[in-house]
């Protein structure tokens, strides 16, 4: 259901294009139509922590692809109402279309912009357009990078100035603040309820002739514990703290917990166009204060060279996070009589929980991008993937046993991008 302030914009807007429908109103479309496969069915390559199980070693054209189309229209000079609808899988595996944009955008004097409604969260160098695959170099955006962030929509408020500085430059400075409405998958687990969650952050981004540079930072805080059997365990681990007389078990039991817990990361991303050559990369850094979330750095660096209309590329992109240090079990793993095979039981499941989100990957990539016709591409892309852990990233069908695989993983994708119309 489209967000009341957004649908109220939307409709002063169709109101507006009725009587000057020519003048006011514009419509858009774009889309990736990708397959992509892996050389394993023993973990599964995922675009981001928002789809579903991944893809496997059989051909699938769930990745990449996605179909969006916009319109929006005019209110005077200075106010304009835009909604924005891309289907793509979700988080339950469905392809079911859903706004991306529902805003109104106040235009008072050149160079500042105030938007209110339902808004992309801007924690990329993409920013608004992370959906139009024609925009980027790449098949997908890095997903070591951009992979982990499990938000991509919010409701509330953006604004932002521009600057034209005297040598030619440009420096703008935008800050947002609303609230989640995502959910996502809990690999084994569930969906996670993001919706409602505090999200608040800003940007600094600067431009000069081929050079760009943006600098970024934002706040979450988690509405929600993660969904069961996680509060179920919590629960189990409190009894046996009462019935121990362990506080540390008790302890341990809220350790889990993440409802009111904050998740903050920082950006920076650089990008240079001179002649044939592109060269870009970005550096990220997120940490939390739920012990689940360790500390993580994410990065990549990516170059490409333009002949005619064919650009190849490479790229390398890595993420490392620390290890959840174990939570404190106490007699748990050696408690024996009749509550024993119990006992050991969670303290296995809280193990392999914990275990699960430590990420340490890596993906070597090479490329090709044809840009056969305007405002439409071909790319074919070869990733190399290498990874210390089957699952943080990737999906592990089953993380209580032993993986036989051994790392490493070729990702082989080609996608067609295009645009349609012109939006605003």
């Amino acid at each position: 259901m489209i967000p009341r302030l957004p649908a109220l914009g939307l409709a002063l807007a169709l109101a507006a294009g009725a009587q000057e429908p020519a003048r006011n109103l514009r419509f858009s479309a774009f889309g990736t139509l990708g397959a992509a496969r892996t050389d394993t069915a023993l973990v599964g390559y995922r675009r981001d922590v928002t789809g579903y199980k991944g893809i496997f070693d059989k051909p699938a054209w769930d990745l990449d692809t996605r179909i969006g189309v916009q319109v929006s229209g005019r209110l005077g000079e200075s106010l304009l109402a835009t909604l924005q609808v891309v289907s793509r899988q979700r988080y339950d595996n469905t392809f079911r279309p859903d706004p991306t944009w529902a805003t109104l955008s106040w235009t008072p004097t050149p160079g500042f912009q105030l938007r209110a409604g339902l808004l992309s969260f801007d924690n990329l160098p993409m920013g608004d357009l992370a959906n139009v695959g024609y925009t980027y170099l790449w098949v997908r955006p890095p997903v070591e990078v951009f992979g982990p962030v499990p938000l991509s929509r919010m409701r509330g408020v953006d604004a932002e100035r521009t600057f034209l500085l005297d040598s030619g430059a440009v420096l703008e400075v935008k800050a947002f603040h609303g609230s989640s409405v995502d959910k996502v998958t809990v690999d084994h687990i569930g969906e996670w309820d993001f919706r409602g969650g505090r999200l608040y952050g800003g940007a600094v981004k600067f431009t000069a002739g081929g050079f760009r540079a943006r600098l970024g930072a934002n706040f979450f805080r988690f509405p929600n514990d993660i969904p069961e059997p996680v509060p179920a365990l919590q629960a189990y681990l409190r009894s046996f703290a009462d019935l121990l007389r362990d506080p540390g078990l008790a302890a341990s039991a809220d350790a889990f917990g993440t409802r009111g817990r904050s998740l903050r990361s920082a950006q920076l991303s650089l990008a240079w166009e001179a002649g044939p050559w592109q060269a870009q990369g970005a550096v990220s850094r997120a940490s939390s204060d739920n012990f689940l979330f360790q500390p993580a750095w994410s990065g990549f660096a990516s170059l490409g060279y333009r002949v005619g209309k064919v650009v190849p590329y490479g790229m390398f992109a890595r993420n490392v996070s620390r290890r959840a240090p174990l939570p404190y079990l106490g007699a748990l793993p050696s408690l024996t009589g009749p509550l024993g095979p119990a006992a050991r039981s969670l303290a296995d499941t809280l193990t392999a929980i914990t275990r699960a989100r430590g990420v340490d990957q890596g993906t070597l990539t090479a490329g090709l991008r044809w840009d056969f016709a305007p405002q439409a591409d071909l790319k074919f892309q070869v990733d190399r993937v290498r990874s210390h852990n089957a699952t943080g990233l990737l999906y592990n069908p089953d993380p209580m046993r032993p993986s036989a695989w051994n790392g490493r993983e070729t990702v082989v994708s080609i996608t067609l991008d295009f645009i349609l119309g012109g939006g605003r």
